[in-house]
């Protein structure tokens, strides 16, 4: 197949060729280049078959039409189309010649489509031949058709024969009048006939033959075939004595039948089978004629039956092939005539691959009455075409048949092909599978039907599997889409086990339906450890009960691990457990948050299990006062405050130490004069207590860490003390009267009792 650039984008096709099998048999069909091959979307053999023989042995690439002679192929990609302007072939076929004498064999192209989804594109095809004869350097032209013989043909659509015996002279010399009208508009013609019944001469041919012949006489007094046989028939309403030759001619291509009543010589009966052979077509046609009137005979009341069909014209419609429901159905009416009674046995004989049974093949008829009996036949086997089914009753010597017709027709149907991801048919409690649907059409005749999709979960249970189609009405419209995905979900709540789903697809009186099983299993579970803490706490994740990758998948499995919505890390299973450390990101406190494990193929897996963020630890503040310098004899006055989260706050146990010069150290009594605020004292002994003291407090608040402070004064002598030599020195100059003034001065102004940074400034 050459495409011109301009050709529109295609995803099927289908061929069939048919040559003459006496000449030609097909030896071997290549597709491996075809044009679907340049596309990357996966193709599908619907058909390829060779001589009736299927490709690789497979009987279900070949149709009922399939056989000697005949070659067919179809294919389709799926899930795609070619592109625009893509050339190249459909297939290569290569042919054996079966015969070494000069033949010739036509190479017809009996179908050929083209088509995008249910659109056929037109396409131009080109009839070949094969010749092994001369003729002249040219194209042998195929054979005439073929065409029965004379004798047949001058008998084509006649409705009726009246023959007149007009005169019998010399005992054998007969003039005739026959009368013949016809069914199909014809206008009735009328001829003489004139010859001897004993010798045959003239134009009588069969129609009058000599009377009182016997089984073994021969039908004329010349070298001519025999009489087969002599029985006993009804014609006309009379029981006769019957002679019948049959005939057998062009190696069985012809068989003929004729039966004379013995009394007279009158032909009664004529029927005729005939394959008709042209190059590489079969015809196949027969005739049947019987008497139905003559005035030779006397009326004679004669028991006998009459055997109609209702209808006699019957279509089955198939929608695939070997559809088992292409049925029709038709009622023989059996009815008594003359009184007649007895048992009609009933047989039919179909043409083609239908396939007959009778609802009672012996019907009992009792006097003046009728009965009835179905006739079922079944397409289910035959191509499409025009049949015909001949139903007989028989009751002894009395013998009637009727003729149906029957036209067996394709109705297009569709066919749904599901595919499921690996792994796709196991899904945990509270996740999700996928599924793939997509619309094919099964017939010659492309599907252009919408499809509603439907499905249902057994065993149907509470909180059970859910289905959902996107879309739920698929065609090959071109507005339409020939996809759908059903979403199979889940719940955490989902009883663990084994369902089943079925899908219907259904297109008017059209209904296909598929299954697939799916496994739930029991939910993972994730476990933390801690499961609380403040931002910045360290989290050991533990995940168990998940799909070992290793035994039931054939891919690596990624999981993410995110806190809430942010992905604190990711990494790929390796058994069906594992263990993950993170550290809490910022988040809200006082919260629960969620830390997930995430499978994003191929199912949607979410396991999830709660951290409660915790505030930041509260931080105990202690601050302590002591003052700056001391004398002998002072009272140092000591305040310690303890805060929490900036709020003077009482503690639990509060221990103030005061550490000595010296390295002693002495626990004061701290007294709570406000929540949050603690006081002591601490009497300065007059002698050996100069030098740095410290104040160590500790403070201690249940649940939370303990805090402590430090603060430090430093006890001085007095200025007597550093400076009474000075002082004497002073009165020994002035006197004693001055000396007392002095001290007296000092005493009054406080000089004494002043602490050293309280001295004014000369």
């Amino acid at each position: 197949m050459n495409n011109t650039p301009d050709v529109p984008p295609f995803n099927s096709v289908s061929v069939v060729l048919s040559y003459d099998p006496h000449v030609l048999t097909a030896s071997s069909l290549d597709y491996s280049t075809n044009v679907f091959t340049q596309t990357s979307y996966p193709q599908a053999v619907i058909r390829n078959c060779l001589d009736g023989q299927g490709a690789g042995g497979q009987s279900n690439l070949c149709q009922p039409d399939d056989g000697l002679g005949i070659t067919s192929f179809g294919e389709s990609i799926l899930g795609g189309v070619t592109p625009d302007g893509t050339q190249g072939s459909i297939f290569f076929l290569t042919f054996n010649v079966n015969t070494t004498v000069p033949s010739f064999s036509q190479i017809l192209i009996k179908q050929a489509i083209l088509a995008y989804g249910s659109t056929s594109i037109p396409i131009t095809t080109l009839n070949g031949s094969y010749s092994s004869l001369n003729c002249g350097g040219q194209v042998c032209p195929p054979p005439p058709p073929a065409q029965p013989p004379p004798f047949i043909a001058e008998f084509l659509h006649v409705q009726s024969i009246r023959l007149l015996v007009e005169s019998v002279s010399s005992g054998n010399i007969i003039s005739a009048l026959e009368l013949l009208t016809f069914n199909n508009g014809t206008v009735p013609r009328a001829f003489s006939l004139s010859g001897n019944v004993a010798n045959g001469s003239g134009n009588l041919a069969f129609w009058i033959l000599s009377s009182g012949l016997n089984t073994g006489d021969p039908i004329y007094n010349v070298p001519s075939p025999t009489i087969n046989r002599t029985d006993t028939e009804s014609f006309a309403g009379a029981l006769r004595q019957v002679i019948h030759l049959n005939l057998i001619q062009a190696r069985g291509n012809i068989q003929l039948n004729w039966a004379w009543d013995q009394a007279t010589g009158v032909l009664l009966s004529f029927d005729s089978n005939v394959v008709l052979n042209s190059g590489i077509s079969n015809s196949f046609g027969y005739s049947i004629a019987a008497m139905t009137w003559t005035n030779l005979w006397p009326t004679l009341t004669v028991g006998d039956f009459g055997m109609t069909a209702n209808p006699t014209s019957l279509i089955i419609r198939k929608t695939s092939i070997n559809d088992p429901f292409a049925l029709a159905i038709s009622t023989i009416t059996l009815t008594s005539l003359n009184g007649f009674s007895g048992t009609v046995a009933l047989a039919a004989t179909p043409t083609g691959f239908l396939g007959e049974n009778f609802s009672s093949t012996q019907v009992n008829l009792t006097a003046n009455s009728s009965a009835y009996a179905s006739l079922i036949l079944g397409g289910a086997n035959s191509p499409p075409g025009t049949y015909f089914v001949t139903v007989t009753g028989t009751s002894g010597s009395i013998s009637h048949f009727v003729t149906l017709t029957v036209q067996v027709v394709v109705q297009p149907d569709f066919q749904l092909f599901i595919s499921i991801p690996p792994g796709g048919n196991i899904v945990f409690a509270g996740g999700s599978t996928s599924v793939g649907v997509q619309l094919f059409s099964t017939s010659t005749s492309s599907f252009n039907g919408t499809v509603t999709l439907t499905g249902q979960v057994s065993p149907f249970v509470s909180d059970g599997p859910t289905l959902s189609f996107n879309p739920t009405q698929i065609s090959f419209a071109p507005t339409g889409a020939p996809f759908s995905q059903l979403t199979i979900s889940t719940t955490a709540s989902t009883r663990p086990g084994n369902y089943t789903i079925t899908v219907m697809g259904e297109s008017g009186t059209l209904v296909h339906t598929f299954q697939l099983e799916l496994t739930v299993l029991p939910q993972p579970v994730l476990t933390l450890s801690p499961t609380s803490g403040p931002v910045g706490t360290q989290v050991k994740v533990h995940g168990s009960g998940f799909l070992n990758p290793s035994q039931d998948r054939f891919f690596p499995v990624e999981l993410q691990i995110t806190f809430d919505d942010q992905l604190v890390g990711f990494f790929f299973l390796q058994g069906s457990s594992f263990n993950f450390t993170f550290n809490v990101p910022d988040a809200q406190a006082g919260i629960i948050h969620q830390v997930h494990a995430k499978e994003l193929f191929p199912s949607s897996l979410d396991v999830q299990a709660s951290f409660l963020v915790l505030p930041e630890p509260s931080t105990l503040t202690v601050s302590v006062s002591a003052g700056t310098i001391y004398f002998p004899g002072d009272t140092a006055i000591i305040f310690a405050t303890t805060n929490l989260n900036g709020q003077l706050t009482a503690v639990t146990s509060l221990q103030m130490i005061l550490v000595g010069p010296n390295g002693s150290n002495i626990t004061l009594n701290a007294v709570l004069v406000t929540p949050g605020v603690y006081k002591a004292s601490y009497v300065i002994p007059s002698n050996g207590s100069i030098g740095t003291y410290g104040v160590i407090v500790k403070a201690h608040q249940t649940g939370l860490s303990d805090g402590s402070a430090l603060a430090s004064f430093e006890v001085k002598p007095t200025w007597l003390q550093a400076n009474g030599r000075n002082v004497i020195t002073a009165t020994s100059i002035v006197g004693a009267v001055g000396t007392v003034g002095v001290v007296a001065l000092a005493w009054r102004k406080g000089y004494f009792t002043r602490r050293k940074d309280e001295f004014p400034i000369p």
